[in-house]
């Protein structure tokens, strides 16, 4: 049996009940949940950044006023979390909750946001006798809590059980937390003395979309880590112009990704920078002048422990390197001459001798020499 929801429906001549009208709200508020949660991930979506501003207490001694600026949030029930206006944040309420760690006095502690209905009754209509009382708002509130340390990387929050649940009220279970940001507290005065976004590698979420296709309307599609204009920050695009291709760099202030990585339609691929990393049944190639006793270096990405365990194989090739020492000098119509007594490797080591002979005069000088070398890196086929 297929399982239906239902909405209301009204019909002329019908007596509406409160619940009625009250099913209108609660189905709307239960799609837009469902929306929220389903096609979106929770987090931060506009604002709710905490600031500090530096203050002295009657003794002389430092701390900070935070504030959280106003914004707005989804949670994980798909609740919508909207601080209409900035908030200082409160020390008592810091200090009730009982979170701070003794044995860890330089802390960063979570500040959290959680939704909540509170009844309230703002009636500016005439009541008849027979009303049998009640509230006619529900304010959809906004408190700012905090929690112990490890709380940030595990607040507790629990999702909804049933797919057409609605959004979470906050008061008949435990409150979803939103992560905003780090506090840091001193014990002794009870005031906060520092902010931070990011504490052990852990911040703020920010909302996302759930998604397996994203089609352009526009025949190109930009991914972005600001919003459009903001100079020198990473952005990727993906466009049908000119057969089509891939690029990636920084965009400029009009919004245009200055690609410094592209690949075209034909898969043709072009870098500014270099292209490092071991690739599977690929090849590395490292190349240049090495001298006696050096050990050759490995290409980029490559280390000595795949080497080792034979997970890379490298070949190596060297030719000495004609280049002429610090030598005395020699008499008119003299000039030395290099001959070559060794030039090999030994693993990747380098061994490298070579015999300066006057070409008139007697008298070899026998030098450490300098070799040029190619060396190939690659997997072995499996």
């Amino acid at each position: 049996m297929n399982s239906a929801s239902a909405r209301p429906n009204f019909f002329e001549g019908q007596v509406a009940a409160a619940s009625d009208f009250n099913d209108v709200v609660d189905s709307s508020r239960t799609a837009l949940a469902q929306h929220s949660r389903y096609l979106h991930t929770g987090g931060i979506a506009e604002g709710l950044a905490l600031s500090e501003e530096a203050q002295k207490t009657a003794a002389g001694d430092d701390f900070v006023a935070v504030t959280l600026a106003a914004g707005f949030a989804v949670d994980g029930t798909g609740r919508h979390l909207v601080l209409a206006e900035d908030e200082r944040l409160s020390e008592s309420d810091f200090d009730q909750l009982n979170v701070v760690s003794a044995t860890e006095p330089d802390a960063y502690y979570p500040v959290f946001i959680t939704g909540r209905d509170e009844a309230s009754d703002n009636r500016a209509v005439l009541v008849p006798a027979c009303d049998t009382g009640g509230n006619n708002r529900i304010a959809e509130r906004v408190d700012i809590t905090f929690g112990r340390v490890d709380d940030a990387a595990d607040p507790g929050n629990e999702g909804v059980e049933a797919v057409d649940d609605g959004p979470r009220t906050g008061t008949s279970s435990a409150p979803w937390r939103v992560l905003v940001g780090f506090v840091q507290w001193d014990a002794t005065l009870k005031r906060f003395t520092a902010i931070s976004d990011n504490a052990d590698g852990i911040g703020p979420d920010y909302a996302g979309v759930r998604a397996d296709d994203v089609v352009a309307q526009s025949d190109r599609v930009v991914v972005r880590t600001a919003e459009k204009g903001e100079n020198g920050t990473a952005a990727m695009e993906v466009t049908n112009a000119d057969g089509g291709w891939l690029q990636f760099g920084q965009q400029n202030s009009a919004g245009n990704v200055v690609p410094v990585f592209t690949v075209n339609g034909n898969g043709d691929v072009h870098a500014e920078g270099k292209i490092t990393g071991a690739i599977a049944g690929g090849v590395q190639v490292q190349g240049g002048v090495a001298f006696d006793g050096a050990m050759l270096p490995l290409p980029p990405g490559i280390t000595a422990e795949q080497v080792d365990s034979g997970e890379v194989i490298i070949n190596a090739h060297v030719t000495p390197h004609f280049a002429i020492p610090a030598l005395p000098s020699l008499g008119a119509g003299d000039y030395w001459l290099m001959r070559v007594i060794e030039c090999r490797l030994d693993g990747r080591r380098v061994h490298c001798r070579v015999r300066w002979e006057p070409a008139v005069g007697a008298g070899p000088v026998e030098l450490p020499g300098a070799c040029d070398y190619t060396l190939l890196a690659f997997s072995p086929p499996s």
